[in-house]
């Protein structure tokens, strides 16, 4: 790879030549096998923004440049010269794409449709290598600009805030904060969006709409989260929550639950049995009684970590009789293969 590194309006907060690697000649050659050639006019968009899936692009002449428009206008992000190439972290998750991308001028460019791309990585060590190392680091530079399309107006005191903020930050997704307690021109903001102070806390997203005081489901269905599910796919098994059991429940494709010390079972009331404070009840932990009412239609008692509902299974935190700990939690998601095993089969 080349020492060539584009134009960046923004403080780098990583080494260019790893954000934007140029590609040698003889790579090039190895990502021309699983695209075409694309030839594009001046100021022609190959990727808009909203994209899901996008398309992935290598200049192989002219250069291109990475635009991040708002709906307090656009923002140049990056001119990339030819070796150079698209895409962040959005490009392997499937989530909607945050920048749209253009010719700077008569250009050609390698095109790769989505599923070619994660053919190339899956088969070439080397570009998957440099093409994963870039796409973070080009979303932690987005996070820490601040360079998403979502803003949150709010205050520090507000619980509303610090629950929106944690929600996307958890999520990865970058967004900009205007703190109503020091910012001296947030109401010519708010005045440009029709809302009063009272709304807060106010989640302005893609630009375009305005959300107040909205809760995480709304939220991540604006930004278009789960858009990538196929919801008419029926699934042997489902993951809940990302917490020691969960990725350990994960590795072996488990059914699991895992929120927290303070369980959020709320939605789960009348579905499952749950004890006094709201945590899952398993197992031998389950009363005929309790079995009787949740109308438990096997012959078979529970199996360990089971729940009142045949085939769903709680570990970790939210389990009662759980301790609260890391490698409890971990020992638990890793138990579960066995008993899932079971019940498929």
């Amino acid at each position: 790879m080349s020492d060539s590194t584009p134009d960046l309006p923004i403080p780098p907060t990583a080494s260019m030549e790893r954000v934007f690697p140029t590609l040698t000649p003889e790579q090039m050659d190895r990502v021309a096998l699983h695209g075409r050639v694309r030839q594009v006019r001046r100021g022609e968009v190959i990727v808009e923004v909203g994209d899901v899936n996008a398309r992935f692009f290598v200049v192989a002449a002219g250069s291109i440049e990475t635009h991040r428009p708002s709906g307090m206008g656009g923002e140049l992000v990056a001119v990339q010269p030819r070796g150079q190439f698209t895409g962040e972290a959005t490009m392997l998750s499937g989530r909607r794409g945050l920048v749209r991308v253009r010719a700077s001028e008569p250009s050609e460019v390698l095109e790769l449709q989505h599923e070619h791309l994660l053919t190339l990585v899956q088969t070439d060590s080397e570009l998957s290598d440099i093409f994963m190392r870039a796409f973070i680091l080009r979303r932690m530079e987005v996070i820490t600009h601040g360079l998403g399309d979502v803003v949150i107006v709010g205050s520090r005191h507000s619980p509303g805030t610090l629950r929106i903020k944690e929600f996307l930050t958890r999520n990865g997704h970058p967004h900009a904060y205007i703190d109503l307690d020091h910012d001296a021109g947030v109401q010519d903001l708010l005045d440009r969006f029709h809302v009063s102070v009272a709304d807060v806390p106010i989640l302005i997203c893609r630009g375009e709409m305005v959300l107040r005081n909205p809760t995480n489901q709304r939220i991540a269905e604006c930004l278009g989260f789960n858009e990538a599910i196929d919801h008419s796919q029926v699934r042997d098994l489902v993951v809940i929550g990302a917490g020691p059991s969960g990725l350990a429940a994960a590795v072996y494709k488990h059914v699991f639950v895992m929120t927290g010390a303070v369980p959020s079972t709320e939605w789960l009331r009348g579905c499952l049995v749950l004890d006094a404070k709201g945590f899952i009840k398993t197992g031998p932990d389950l009363t005929r009684e309790e079995l009787a009412e949740a109308h438990w239609p096997l012959t078979r008692q529970p199996f360990l970590l089971e729940t009142s509902r045949p085939g769903v299974f709680a570990v970790g935190d939210v389990r009662a009789g759980n301790i609260k700990r890391v490698a409890s939690a971990v020992g638990e998601g890793s138990i579960a293969v066995a008993l899932v095993h079971q019940v498929l089969h």
